[in-house]
């Protein structure tokens, strides 16, 4: 509800005008536009970037699957950190292989 500034009458929230006397509610409320998608604090971050690298990518998976709908920044950090984990282990496999070539020549 929302009060008329001049005679007080209760109106609806969409209301352009006041119903009893007809003055423009300014305070009549537009389409609500949402807000923007808030991702991740700097300390989920770090968990879930050390979660990925520990035990398994997979925890991103799971986090972004869970996210996507209802919380769409944090769904896009969890994908980001997943796939720089990813690459993380990727890269120490390729340091891993070329150590062993090395070692047997």
């Amino acid at each position: 509800m929302i009060f008329c500034p001049k005679c007080g009458s209760p109106n609806l929230n969409t209301a352009p005008v006041c119903e009893t006397c007809g003055v423009v509610l300014a305070a009549a409320p537009q389409q609500s536009i949402p807000a923007p998608a808030a991702g991740l604090k700097q300390d989920e971050k770090r968990w879930i970037f050390l979660g990925n690298l520990c035990f398994s990518p997979v925890l991103g998976l799971i986090l972004y699957l869970v996210w996507k709908d209802s919380q769409k920044g944090k769904a896009q950090d969890a994908c980001r950190l997943t796939w720089w984990a990813v690459g993380i282990w990727g890269i120490l496999l390729v340091i891993m292989v070329l150590a062993a070539i090395i070692a047997e020549a």
